[in-house]
C-alpha cells in the first residue's frame, strides 16, 4: 500500500515545507526529491511483501504434494506480516534499531507442521536461505497421529538480511535515503536557529512586507490553524488568489490596520494553497501590477 506524501508550509522556517509522513522540514527546492525518497521506500516495502509470499509458495511446493495437512501453512507466521508489530509500512529507523539491540524483540514464533519428511524439507529450504530456527530458545518437536509439529523462533534480522540480499543489486532502499535526508535537514535547521536574533529580524522584515500587502488588499487575521492554534494567520485576498502567512505575536503591532475575526469567518477560510502556490500567486500579482503600470505609458506612444 502506498501512502501519498504531502507538504504544508513551514511558516516558522522560511523556504521550507513540512513532510506529512515524517514531519521533517524540507527545503522547497527539495520537496520533489524528498517525496521520491518516500516512494522508493514504499516500493521496497512492497517488494519485501512479495518476497514473503514467494517464500511461502516455495515452501509449500517443497512438500512434493498437497494433502489435508499441508507441510507448511506459513513459513513466516502472521506476526511477520503484521504492520504494527514489525513496521513493514514503512520500516522505521527506531524499529530496525530495536530489532538489532533488543534480543527479546528480534524473534518471532513459527510452527512447521506436516509429516517428518515434509518438515525436514521445509527446514532445508529455510536453511538454504540462511533463515534458521533459533536453537537457544529450545525448539519443541511434537508428534501426533497427524504428523509432526515443530515450534521455534526465527530471528527477524536473518529474514531481513535475506530480503535485502535479493535487492542487493538495486538502488539503496528508501529507508536509507530518508535517514540521510533527515540527518542533513536537521543539521540545516539547527544551523538556521543558531542565530536567534538574526532569525527574528528576518521574520520581522517579512512581516513588514506582509503588512504592506494587507494594507493594499482586503485582509483579516484569525487564530484558526488547527495544527498551530497559538499562531495568528494573516489572510490577504488578492486578484490573483488568497495569500496567507503565520505572524509571530511580537510582530502583530505591525498589523493594527488589519481586522481580527473569528476562526469561522468566511474571510479567514484557507483555500488550500501551499507555499509554492502562494509564491506563484505573488509573482502573478507582481506581473499584473507591472503590466497595469506599463499600459498607460505604452498607450500614449
Amino acid at each position: 500500500m502506498t501512502t501519498e506524501t504531502h507538504f504544508r508550509p513551514a511558516d516558522t522556517l522560511p523556504g521550507y515545507s513540512i513532510c506529512s509522513r515524517c514531519e521533517v522540514p524540507t527545503p522547497n527546492d527539495r520537496v520533489r526529491l524528498h517525496a521520491e525518497a518516500h516512494a522508493a521506500q514504499d516500493r521496497w516495502n512492497a517488494e519485501l511483501r512479495g518476497l514473503v509470499s514467494q517464500l511461502q509458495v516455495q515452501l509449500v511446493e517443497a512438500q512434493g504434494r498437497l494433502d489435508e495437512q499441508p507441510a507448511l501453512p506459513s513459513a513466516l507466521p502472521p506476526p511477520v506480516l503484521d504492520d504494527d508489530e514489525l513496521g513493514f509500512g514503512p520500516i522505521s529507523d527506531e524499529a530496525l534499531q530495536r530489532w538489532v539491540t533488543a534480543p527479546r524483540e528480534r524473534f518471532v514464533r513459527v510452527r512447521l507442521a506436516g509429516s517428518a519428511d515434509d518438515v525436514q524439507a521445509a527446514l532445508a529450504l529455510l536453511h538454504s536461505r540462511h533463515i534458521h530456527l533459533d536453537a537457544t530458545s529450545g525448539p519443541v518437536l511434537r508428534r501426533d497421529a497427524r504428523g509432526v509439529n515443530l515450534y521455534g523462533t526465527i530471528d527477524i534480522g536473518e529474514w531481513l538480511r535475506f530480503a535485502a540480499g535479493q535487492l542487493a543489486e538495486r538502488p539503496p532502499t528508501g529507508a536509507a535515503r530518508i535517514a540521510a535526508e533527515v540527518a542533513e535537514l536537521r543539521q540545516q535547521v539547527a544551523r538556521t536557529y543558531e542565530d536567534g536574533e538574526a532569525l527574528n529580524e528576518a521574520y520581522r522584515e517579512r512581516a513588514r512586507l506582509v503588512a504592506f500587502l494587507a494594507a493594499v488588499f482586503p485582509a483579516v487575521i484569525a487564530y484558526n490553524d488547527e495544527q498551530s492554534p497559538e499562531w495568528p494567520v494573516v489572510y490577504v485576498d488578492t486578484p490573483c488568489g488568497q495569500l496567507s502567512w503565520h505572524i509571530a505575536e511580537r510582530d502583530l503591532y505591525l498589523f493594527e490596520h488589519v481586522q481580527r475575526v473569528d476562526g469561522g469567518d468566511v474571510r479567514a477560510a484557507w483555500d488550500g494553497h501551499n507555499t509554492g502556490e502562494k509564491y506563484v500567486r505573488l509573482q502573478q500579482l507582481v506581473e499584473r501590477t507591472v503590466l497595469r503600470e506599463r499600459a498607460p505609458a505604452e498607450g500614449g506612444m
